[in-house]
């Protein structure tokens, strides 16, 4: 997500990403995707979740970041 950004940002950048937002929620509760919802579109993510943001990391990428990687970005 932008580091920086407006309240007025927040619906089209949910609206993008909702459904990776929706499936790492679902996965933190069951990781069995069986007994996740089968409609997971932007209505049901509004009905199941009241969209907050806040200044969090939730890693949505595959792979892992190393230490040297890490230390690049600094």
């Amino acid at each position: 997500m932008p580091s920086f950004w407006e309240a007025r940002d927040e619906e089209p950048y949910l609206r993008r990403h909702f459904r990776a937002m929706f499936e790492a929620e679902l996965e933190a509760w069951n990781t069995d995707e069986t007994l996740w919802p089968a409609k997971r579109d932007l209505r049901t993510i509004r009905r199941w979740f009241e969209p907050l943001f806040l200044e969090i990391v939730f890693d949505l990428c595959d792979g892992a970041i190393t230490a040297e990687e890490h230390n690049d970005e600094s």
